[in-house]
């Protein structure tokens, strides 16, 4: 028998396998502004009452990332442009930089994706997912 514990980290694992597995796809296929982008890394905690993911965002300020939710995922996106110049009588220097986070979560079957939050800290952010509570009713038999 398969604790709990196994469970989820065995699901945890098989997660990160299909990131890993779409990432390569994704990187493949996808335009080239897509090729830019790098796999955000992300936690799971879970309670009785959610789950938390707390994905890796370093750099990025807030309001350069987006967060959609289609059907039963939450896609993240994030980018970080940087330029230097500097001038002076000899020289003039010009440099850019630009990197993207791209990260797809599969909502869980028990998540209220109706309610989802997220917020943004020192380059972390928390999306709380909340569990719905089971659908229980008692059947009157004739």
């Amino acid at each position: 028998m398969i604790s709990d514990n196994n469970l989820w980290d065995e699901i945890k694992r098989i997660n990160r396998r299909m990131d890993s597995l779409f990432s390569y796809f994704t990187r493949r296929f996808n335009n080239q502004k897509n090729r830019n982008y790098r796999r955000a890394f992300y936690n799971l905690k879970e309670n009785e009452k959610e789950y938390v993911f707390e994905v890796e965002l370093p750099g990025v300020e807030k309001n350069n990332i987006k967060m959609d939710i289609i059907n039963n995922r939450i896609q993240i996106r994030a980018e970080k442009k940087t330029e230097k110049k500097q001038e002076n009588e000899r020289t003039r220097y010009y440099s850019s930089n630009y990197v993207g986070f791209m990260k797809t979560i599969t909502i869980p079957e028990d998540g209220d994706k109706e309610n989802i939050e997220a917020s943004y800290k020192n380059g972390i952010l928390k999306i709380t997912i909340p569990k719905k509570k089971p659908d229980k009713r008692e059947v009157k038999i004739n």
